[in-house]
């Protein structure tokens, strides 16, 4: 086999030079997908959640992951990787097809393991927006949306093995991706109405970076 012949590395499935894509990372609570879908309007992103895509994935007929993400779910613990990445690559294609060339992906990367998978598979150069907020006031929004949501990790319970999984990987991710300067935070303390303008001049920063 000739040099040129010789097998090219795997590159991702979109470019960064024609695609942009934002992570939104945060505790349990603190109001990501509240903000993300007012960003989604204001911006036309491809908007997504993480969360919303695995319990999509527990309910579709024939899958072969419920168990998983299920356990995942109630102990807090992050879903495989390759889970997580096939199911955003699958909703990035959809999208795509549409014409979107904005994505905003709502709790992820939540590891390293998924951020280098991620990089390889399906794109590199991700901005990412991170919303802090203290654990106290993340609970108490877990279990007031815990009233009607009927979601099974919205109780105290869940909420603090979330956290505890989140903070032991997560603040990896966050060093890693604030060493190439692609992280803009958001203080999220306040009532979430109030800090939209906020949140959504920090969209505007991640977009430009």
């Amino acid at each position: 086999m000739s040099e040129n012949q010789a097998e090219q590395p795997q590159l991702p499935l979109f470019d960064s030079e024609k695609v942009l894509v934002i992570y939104v990372l945060g505790g349990p609570g603190v109001g990501k997908g509240t903000h993300c879908k007012r960003l989604a309007a204001d911006f036309n992103f491809a908007y997504f959640s993480v969360g919303d895509l695995l319990r999509a994935e527990q309910n579709r007929p024939g899958t072969t992951q419920r168990e998983v993400i299920d356990r995942c779910m109630l102990e807090g613990k992050i879903v495989p990787a390759e889970i997580a990445v096939t199911l955003m690559k699958r909703r990035m294609i959809k999208e795509a097809s549409k014409g979107k060339k904005m994505f905003l992906i709502d709790g992820f990367p939540r590891n390293m393991e998924q951020v280098h998978l991620f990089e390889k598979e399906v794109y590199k150069n991700g901005r990412m927006l991170f919303f802090e907020c203290s654990p106290d006031v993340m609970l108490k929004r877990v279990l007031n949306r815990g009233k009607t949501s009927q979601r099974i990790d919205d109780n105290e319970e869940a909420f603090w093995k979330r956290w505890n999984g989140y903070l032991d990987s997560t603040v990896a991710v966050l060093n890693f991706f604030q060493e190439r300067k692609q992280v803009v935070t958001i203080n999220c303390e306040g009532p979430l109405d109030a800090g939209y303008p906020q949140v959504k001049h920090a969209a505007e920063v991640s977009i430009r970076l």
